[in-house]
This record gives structure tokens, C-alpha cells and sequence, in this order.
């Protein structure tokens, strides 16, 4: 059987993450689909395995990760693919790695960058409102207090999703 296209390797990618992740490696990985049998986000959303994830970075497929419909964003985070990888990959991590990666060069989806932002600029997901003010009075619940936004700003680096790094 002849391939329908040539595949260029890029094992830059997966050695570039190789210092992110505690103890494994995406080398280690064979594909055996361990990781894929337990994980809830496979089991309830169309397209997603930390297999194709890991698969991706052994080929240093790096187009895949930069769309805002990447793999990685998809991820619940639960980490049952580290329990279950016999190869001891830690697909979680590899993932984790992936976003942090991708972070730095302001590839994220807008509605994650929006969060992350609200939480740079009120300290929150969520922005207090007087309704919400007035609703938790009403409830008998307290005030929420003000989060302590400068100290966050110190710990949060600005996500500027206009920036993206080229290669």
C-alpha cells in the first residue's frame, strides 16, 4: 500500500516538551490506546485522544496545535491517562506542556483568553454586578469581597492575543 502523502517528522516539538513532563517521555509512547480507554473527554467529545495528542507531538505536528479548535483545549485534565499509560508517557503533562506552549505565543482560544483576562482585570471569572450583589443579599449570604487584583496582575503575565509568534 503506497501513503497518500509524505510525512515530515519533526522531533523538535516533542523535545521541546521533554522538559515540562515529570519523569516521561513521548518517545516511550506505542500507541497502545491505554490512555484513550478511561478518559472521560474521549468518551463524550468527537475527535479527542490523548493518543492522537501525543501522536501529534511525535511528528512535531505543530499546525495542529494552533488552530482554536486544537485538541489540547479539549482536555478535562482529569490525568486517568497517567494512571493508565503503561509507558509511563504522562499524556496529561505532554498536553499541559502543549498549552503552556501555546500560551506563550498567544495561541489561545478567545473564549479561554477572556476568562483568563476577567481574572487579570477583576480578579475573576465571573465580574461582580449589583445584580449579583443584590440576589446573595437577598439569599442572606455575604458580600463578596474584592480579590486582591494587583497581587494577580504581579503573578499573570498580559495575554495579548493580537501577538502571535511566527516560527
Amino acid at each position: 500500500m503506497e501513503p497518500s502523502e509524505n510525512i515530515q517528522v519533526d522531533f523538535d516539538l516533542a523535545a521541546e516538551l521533554a522538559p515540562f513532563v515529570i519523569g516521561g517521555s513521548a518517545y516511550a509512547c506505542f500507541q497502545c490506546g491505554a490512555c484513550v480507554a478511561e478518559c472521560p473527554t474521549a468518551a463524550h467529545v468527537e475527535g479527542f485522544s490523548p493518543r492522537k495528542v501525543v501522536l501529534q507531538i511525535l511528528l512535531g505536528d505543530r499546525e495542529s496545535f494552533e488552530s482554536e479548535d486544537a485538541l489540547v483545549w479539549k482536555c478535562s485534565s482529569c490525568f486517568t491517562c497517567l494512571e493508565r499509560c503503561p509507558q509511563g508517557v504522562r499524556p496529561g503533562e505532554l498536553i499541559a506542556a502543549v498549552r503552556n506552549w501555546l500560551v506563550k505565543k498567544a495561541l489561545v482560544p478567545k473564549q479561554l483568553a477572556d476568562i483568563y483576562n476577567a481574572v487579570r482585570k477583576e480578579g475573576r471569572t465571573v465580574p461582580r454586578s449589583s445584580a449579583i450583589d443584590r440576589r446573595r443579599k437577598e439569599l442572606g449570604l455575604p458580600v463578596v469581597p474584592d480579590a486582591p487584583v494587583d497581587e494577580l496582575k504581579s503573578l499573570l503575565p498580559q495575554l495579548d492575543r493580537g501577538k502571535k509568534e511566527k516560527k
